[in-house]
């Protein structure tokens, strides 16, 4: 399979100086990665080397797609008829995620896709993830404290919500079913689509400085969709002009150099654990990434309060904060274990400081929201987060500062209490995905044990 796959990145046009296989041991047994051909000693390289190319051709979006499905070299009309139905279904819908992941069901999956053009690509993408949606026990109770357990549930319901209005269509690439015949397209193998398509997929858009909307987003890049992350990579992928995905070389790839045969990584940005888990299935030990998430802790009226006037506050603070364009989430990352922040803004980003504040505010520091969805704090127009924060200076409002404090400590002992009923006992298992989870726990009570010290 290996070999077939190579010798199909060649046969299409592939270029440059690194070849793709299984990972070496001494590389944690990665699945696939990307190797040098050559040995470039430190310093005689420069940044922006190309070091291969992916031929614009190769790559898979919503159009290359649909011309792909309705062109003559497509081997069976299945899947353009999916498509079309999709398209004319109201209740259904289509987007460029899902074209790609009819794609790619049709072409794993599909009754006559064997003569595919992108079939010796298709059928070496993983067959088994590891991401949460994927976990049975004991792995997905390790989930529990750490937030993903929530979004797991959330996610795996919202999937089968969108399998069940598209699985008519999807059926249309099945063959004529027989007595003993089992359905192909299962929910089961549309989470493994769903699964390749987030972990594979790249934003072309995000580094575009002016985006064509009309231009696809979304893309599978062969080739390019094996290189594995790592924090500090010799390698980052570039559209260059025409169209192709070139991999050039990074600042610490010119400077480092590399040896042959050495294994050349990609960064998949800077995302803590509980991203890296949910959507890639491995975390980092020790990630300086590393964050815990809380949700707004939002403290209504006084108990003397009528319930009406309490949930009229609790409506005006989510709708102020979603007219500001404010998430209401509280961010906790690393932070140095021997620095004692001397107040809250020296110690958060200012989006998790304004939803703290606005959460616990009450009286005139509390938002209200007119007719035309203004937003005020006590009679003043606000329009974003700088003029939240000059609104609640920190030495005109130290009570709510000091109600904000003392929240946050509520909320990291209430996280760490949750984390912690559910120990780290089960780190000596040998399931990679459990050691994935072990790292996920670690890093939020580490995270959490350093805010704690430093808020007390």
């Amino acid at each position: 399979m290996e070999t077939s796959l190579a010798r199909w990145f060649d046969e299409n046009g592939l270029s440059g100086e690194l070849s793709f296989r299984h990972a070496l041991p001494n590389d944690g047994g990665m699945g696939y990665g990307l190797y040098s051909k050559y040995h470039q000693p430190p310093g005689t390289g420069s940044e922006d080397d190309t070091i291969a190319v992916v031929p614009h051709d190769l790559l898979l979006n919503a159009q290359t797609v649909f011309d792909y499905a309705a062109s003559e070299e497509c081997p069976s009309r299945d899947l353009l008829q999916c498509l079309q139905s999709m398209l004319e279904d109201d209740d259904c819908g289509i987007d460029e995620r899902r074209v790609l992941l009819v794609f790619l069901l049709w072409q794993r999956f599909g009754s006559r896709s064997q003569l595919g053009r992108w079939q010796t690509y298709v059928n070496i993408l993983p067959a088994d993830l590891t991401t949460p949606i994927f976990y049975g026990p004991p792995e997905d109770t390790l989930l529990n404290g750490t937030g993903l357990e929530d979004a797991r549930k959330a996610k795996i319901a919202k999937l089968l919500r969108e399998y069940t209005a598209m699985v008519p269509h999807l059926r249309l690439m099945e063959s004529e079913p027989t007595l003993d015949d089992l359905p192909t397209m299962t929910f089961e193998r549309f989470k493994w689509a769903d699964g390749i398509f987030w972990s594979r997929v790249i934003s072309f858009h995000s580094s575009l400085e002016e985006v064509n909307e009309e231009t696809p987003d979304y893309h599978l890049v062969p080739f390019v969709d094996f290189a594995n992350h790592h924090a500090d990579a010799k390698l980052r992928w570039q559209i260059n002009e025409s169209g192709d995905v070139e991999l050039r070389l990074t600042r610490t790839g010119s400077v480092e150099g590399f040896a042959r045969d050495e294994q050349l990584f990609i960064s998949y940005g800077n995302k803590p654990n509980s991203e890296l888990v949910f959507i890639h299935g491995f975390s980092i030990p020790d990630n300086p990434e590393d964050s815990v998430v809380l949700q707004a802790p939002f403290i209504e009226l006084a108990a003397d309060d009528d319930d009406d006037t309490a949930q009229a506050s609790l409506r005006a603070k989510k709708l102020a904060m979603g007219l500001l364009g404010i998430r209401p989430i509280i961010e906790l990352k690393r932070i140095e274990p021997d620095i004692k922040p001397p107040t809250l803004d020296a110690a958060m980003d200012k989006n998790s400081l304004v939803v703290l504040l606005l959460s616990v505010s009450s009286g005139n520091l509390s938002p209200s929201v007119s007719e035309d969805h203004s937003v005020f704090i006590g009679g003043s127009p606000i329009e974003g987060a700088e003029e939240l924060i000059k609104v609640y200076d920190k030495t005109t409002c130290s009570e709510l500062y000091q109600q904000a404090r003392k929240t946050l400590i509520g909320l990291v002992d209430q996280k760490l209490a949750g984390l912690q009923s559910v120990g780290s006992s089960q780190a000596d298992m040998t399931s990679a995905v459990t050691s994935t989870l072990v790292h996920l726990r670690n890093g939020q009570l580490s995270i959490l044990e350093l805010w704690k010290k430093c808020l007390s």
